[in-house]
């Protein structure tokens, strides 16, 4: 009897040793309320969401920068086909040379097999990195080559702005010199001939108007 009661208070006693954590860890545990239940349903919904093929992507910082300039750059290169067939049809009347220009745009789907092959050696991201800075230099060398163009063609530079043109020399001029003393030569190709074509948009700028149809007669006759 006195050995059956013994059992039974150290049965009640390890059972209450067992249940002691569970409780005081209970102790300040709440149960959800409502609104943190719908905010737990919203961030798994939006997480399914970012989960799928299409949207996984944006899950990554970085990615959510370069989607949208990538987006930003496409709407250029579209506004500058425009502006440049437009200009192209408006002052040559020709739709050869517009046609060209359209076909240039698909020049690139040439050389795409080497460049991907070019990615798979130095690697992905340095490709794109120098592809973004080809497109860079390209641009800011041909921006000014429809003015000088066009200004040799009339004659005429009552619309430039010559402070505009002498801070872009000197930029230029000393964006050349930086790179002079780097060595870095496709830096220094890119600013020279970006220099040498705004160099001669603001001497025209500067010139005499006689003087300015004499030299783009000269220009035109020796084209």
């Amino acid at each position: 009897m006195l050995r059956a009661h013994w059992r039974t208070a150290r049965r009640r006693q390890a059972w209450r040793h067992a249940v002691a954590p569970i409780d005081r860890g209970m102790a300040g545990a709440t149960l959800p309320n409502r609104r943190t239940r719908i905010r737990g349903n919203r961030r798994d919904t939006r997480h399914r969401i970012l989960s799928t093929s299409a949207l996984a992507p944006f899950r990554i910082r970085n990615y959510r920068f370069q989607w949208p300039s990538d987006l930003l750059t496409s709407w250029a290169f579209e506004i500058e086909t425009l502006v440049l067939g437009w200009y192209i049809l408006v002052e040559t009347g020709s739709v050869l040379l517009l046609t060209i220009l359209a076909s240039l745009q698909y020049v690139g789907t040439l050389i795409a097999p080497a460049l991907g092959m070019v990615g798979d050696r130095m690697g992905h991201r340095d490709l794109l990195v120098v592809l973004r800075l080809t497109y860079t230099a390209l641009a800011s060398t041909i921006s000014f080559l429809p003015q000088a163009w066009k200004i040799i063609q009339t004659g005429k530079t009552k619309d430039i702005s010559t402070g505009m043109y002498v801070i872009t020399v000197a930029g230029f001029a000393l964006w050349t010199s930086y790179g002079l003393m780097l060595r870095q030569w496709p830096l220094v190709a890119s600013n020279s001939i970006c220099l040498a074509v705004s160099a001669f948009i603001l001497t025209m700028k500067l010139l005499p108007q006689t003087k300015k149809r004499a030299v783009s007669r000269s220009i035109k006759d020796k084209l």
